[in-house]
């Protein structure tokens, strides 16, 4: 019988020395983590009554979505999923604003700093994924040293494990009551 693997420990396998020199980059998800991990989720996710959405902050929403999945992942598998949360979340940074004005028709007056700390809902984070699968991931992973890496990277295969990745990550989000939005892809066209 194969030994059990040890369970993840969300905070302790976090992978920070992929990130060396570059902390700007998951430093606030994980001091998120930590906190989530001594004191439960510390921020209040408030119901917005008329689109009874939670509006909870996007980098709060990455924390919380790290902490549940790594209840169901081996740490080699967690450390991929941190990194392409991590990926997501500098993307939403580079590209939120302006997707969030495109979307909602109207310029964002007076919107400044990471799109993640300051909006407090997930509805814009689906609008972004065609853009984050087909541009900024490779040209994110270019920029790190993955090796080792079993499921993200070049490739069709690793391709479609982040369209994967990215479609059970927003259809979270969707359940989780913090988007309407709901990603049903199509492989085909890879």
């Amino acid at each position: 019988m194969p030994a059990k693997k040890s369970p993840v420990d969300p905070v302790e396998d976090f992978p920070v020395d992929i990130f060396d020199g570059q902390e700007e980059d998951y430093a606030i998800v994980y001091e998120h983590l930590k906190q989530i991990k001594k004191e439960g989720i510390a921020v209040p996710e408030v119901i917005d009554p008329k689109s009874q959405l939670k509006q909870t902050p996007i980098n709060w929403l990455f924390a919380i979505f790290l902490n549940e999945v790594s209840k169901h992942l081996t740490k080699e598998i967690y450390r991929e999923v941190a990194f392409f949360v991590l990926m997501y979340r500098r993307a939403l940074n580079k590209i939120g604003w302006e997707i969030k004005a495109k979307v909602s028709k109207k310029p964002i007056a007076g919107e400044t700093g990471e799109f993640c700390e300051t909006s407090n809902n997930g509805e814009f984070i689906t609008e972004i994924c065609n853009v984050f699968i087909g541009d900024l991931l490779p040209e994110f992973i270019r920029e790190y040293d993955t090796t080792g890496f079993k499921v993200l990277g070049f490739g069709t295969e690793r391709m479609r494990n982040a369209i994967h990745l990215t479609e059970h990550f927003c259809n979270w989000m969707n359940f989780q009551k913090y988007t309407y939005a709901k990603l049903v892809p199509n492989l085909e066209d890879i």
